[in-house]
């Protein structure tokens, strides 16, 4: 491992690079960046004590996001065999990333520290009313602030395809409007019941779905995340994307 630094502005690695390191965050800060549409648009921004880089590494796929840095920055580098190693003996540091990709995968039990856990009170046969309700003031101006009772599944979340844009192979059961073409795709993410447990799955969006802080995306690990009783936190695209929810989970 050694520590690096970049002036802002510069690239730690590029869309289809090789994933051959892990990076911790000493000072500064990264924003995470995705090409659409010939555009570079902004999934996120890590800062101190944050990793980035591991989900190439965990898939062994070339990188298939971007990390420029958004500020003078440092950070410790970590070869990919030596990430790996980590991870297996448990070393302190492994163990935190291990914590964070279960979270993200969303398979972690009870015992892991995470944002997302699962709900065990949801049982089998219960019958459950599922709310969608707008979390932006954008989103309030298009659904209204009283939202949408989900009655049938899945049911498909987009924007209108714009002129020029191939026509959907799905039908989406809400299509909005909007001038932010690059956060919203016209098929972004369903809400389903997977074994009468309510999930959200990304459909291949561009930039993912941000579930209870966990993303989303064919290009991370994992493209469906369950849902829990009570309040649910959705973004789809970007951490600046205006489209973001609720969805209210309640046992009747």
């Amino acid at each position: 491992m050694k520590e690096v630094s970049f002036q802002r502005g510069a690239y730690i690695y590029r869309e289809g690079d090789p994933a051959d390191a892990v990076y911790f965050v000493l000072t500064g800060e990264v924003e995470i960046l995705r090409t659409v549409e010939k555009r570079a648009v902004r999934l996120a921004v890590v800062g101190r004590g944050n990793f980035f880089g591991e989900t190439g590494v965990m898939r062994n796929q070339p990188r298939s996001i971007t990390a420029r840095a958004r500020t003078d920055m440092s950070a410790i580098q970590m070869p990919r065999n030596r990430f790996l190693d980590m991870v297996r003996t448990d070393q302190p540091v492994g163990l935190a990333v291990l914590r964070r990709l279960c979270v993200r995968l969303a398979h972690a039990d009870a015992k892991t520290i995470g944002a997302w856990q699962p709900d065990e009170d949801i049982a089998p046969d219960a019958k459950l009313r599922v709310r969608l309700l707008p979390g932006s003031h954008l989103v309030a101006s298009l659904i209204g602030t009283e939202g949408i009772d989900i009655g049938k599944f899945p049911y498909r979340v987009g924007r209108r395809l714009q002129p020029g844009e191939p026509p959907l192979q799905t039908t989406t059961e809400l299509a909005l409007t909007g001038s932010d073409m690059y956060q919203m795709s016209p098929a972004h993410f369903s809400i389903e019941l997977i074994e009468n447990r309510p999930a959200v799955r990304d459909l291949g969006s561009y930039l993912g779905t941000v579930v209870n802080g966990m993303r989303i995306a064919k290009f991370e690990n994992s493209e469906v995340a369950m849902l829990q009783l009570g309040q649910n936190l959705v973004l789809a695209g970007g951490d600046d994307s205006p489209y973001s929810f609720a969805i209210v989970v309640e046992t009747v």
